[in-house]
């Protein structure tokens, strides 16, 4: 719900800023003013890509999961993640900081990558109920494409480290009660392409997790 609330939200603002353009590129061609009226519609080309890349990345993001691997760009799918996420981020007082190389590149399911870094996108700002700052980094280490999504929050205690990548284990800070699946089957994907998903936390000062996964450059080049 609050992804679908986030996007509306996206999508809403730069439809509203093309149909002011409109509206007055209309008044100056009925005035006559042909060169006003280019100047407005130029203004609104942004916008509608704008909604043209929300509209892409959702689409990416629906496409049906399964056995077919591609090249997958991981820093493009994390930019394109913080961009559905921006309201759900603003409206719970989070600052979202971004340290991302670029082109890196794996092999996996990249609507499945997408749900990955969606929730663990999510589960950070869902340990921050009272603001903070969700910071995503990815770099490429060695062999290995590495991003690293922290929070600010509360942190998980010690003794449920081991019981978050569990089936149906949820303990949120917001108080929602979530199904419990999204950290197991974030795991399973990540490790059916190789890869390696882990946490380190500190209660009362947030949680930070480590997805690993083998960087397609390095393999081509051997």
């Amino acid at each position: 719900d609050q992804l679908a609330t986030g996007v509306a939200h996206e999508i809403r603002n730069p439809l509203a800023s093309i149909g002011l353009g409109l509206r007055a590129a209309l008044t100056d061609i009925e005035r006559g003013e042909t060169g006003e009226a280019s100047v407005a519609l130029r203004l609104i080309e942004p916008e509608i890509e704008r909604c043209v890349g929300i509209a892409s990345s959702l689409l990416k993001l629906s496409t049906p999961t399964g056995s077919h691997l591609d090249l997958v760009i991981l820093d493009e799918v994390i930019r394109d993640v913080v961009a559905l996420l921006g309201y759900e981020a603003e409206s719970r007082k989070v600052v979202i900081a971004l340290e991302l190389e670029e082109n890196l590149r794996s092999i996996a399911s990249d609507s499945e990558m997408r749900m990955v870094v969606i929730n663990l996108a999510q589960n950070a700002l869902h340990a921050m109920p009272d603001g903070g700052v969700l910071s995503i980094a990815a770099h490429r280490d060695g062999a290995t494409v590495v991003a690293e999504v922290g929070d600010t929050g509360v942190g998980i205690r010690p003794e449920d480290l081991d019981r978050i990548f569990m089936p149906f284990w949820s303990h949120r800070a917001d108080g929602v009660r979530g199904t419990g699946l999204g950290l197991a089957i974030c795991r399973n994907i990540v490790r059916r392409v190789g890869g390696s998903l882990t946490v380190v936390s500190t209660v009362g000062q947030g949680s930070r997790f480590t997805l690993r996964m083998p960087d397609a450059d390095h393999r081509q080049a051997e």
